[in-house]
């Protein structure tokens, strides 16, 4: 199914022809030879808006996804999670004082800390690392230690990358697309419970 279904998205998006699916496990060879299991993950379920971002990115999207249903995290995946969501927020930042092209590359690689949220990820390792690494940048914010106009950051567990042949994990930089007032609603309202969950918590 999701060999097809990446067969008829490649008509479509560019940054695709850079992606295979052997077996079960989706490979990428972009700068490097990149190869996770799908366990979980229909490529038609996901949201398409990814797929215009770099091939890197796409791939880590997925990869995330895939590491919100790990009951366990090893150090690398933990690693992996903290680093994904030091960049999105690095980009979020930036969204939320009007940079249109950081709105886009939020969009992206906020889709897999959205879904952390998900009633059915929110108790598992990497939602639980996510959300400690938003309520740090918040906390961070606030005091005055980061610059960033707001959420939160810090680490705890998740991530299961296999970035074999090449050592470095290419991390983040986006491509396209527009939808900057969406994001920045929908980050005002994940500010908001953010704040709200680190007031009850709190007292």
């Amino acid at each position: 199914m999701n060999e097809e279904y990446l067969k008829n998205l490649q008509k479509t998006f560019p940054s695709l022809k850079y992606f295979t699916i052997e077996g079960n496990s989706l490979i990428l060879n972009y700068n490097g030879y990149y190869k996770i299991p799908l366990y979980h993950t229909n490529l038609s379920l996901i949201n398409p808006n990814i797929f215009y971002l770099d091939p890197t990115e796409i791939f880590q999207v997925i990869y995330v996804l895939e590491l919100l249903y790990k009951d366990s995290l090893n150090d690398n995946e933990t690693k992996f999670i903290n680093d994904y969501t030091d960049n999105y927020l690095k980009y979020n930042d930036l969204a939320l004082i009007g940079n249109n092209e950081a709105s886009v590359k939020t969009w992206g690689l906020g889709i897999p800390i959205y879904t952390s949220y998900d009633e059915q990820f929110i108790n598992n390792p990497a939602s639980l690392l996510i959300q400690q690494n938003l309520i740090k940048h918040d906390n961070d914010t606030v005091n005055g230690k980061s610059k960033g106009p707001r959420l939160v950051r810090t680490n705890e567990s998740v991530a299961n990358f296999m970035p074999p042949e090449d050592e470095e994990n290419p991390l983040i930089d986006y491509s396209k697309a527009g939808f900057a007032a969406v994001i920045l609603i929908i980050s005002a309202i994940l500010i908001t419970t953010i704040f709200i969950t680190t007031f009850v918590l709190g007292h």
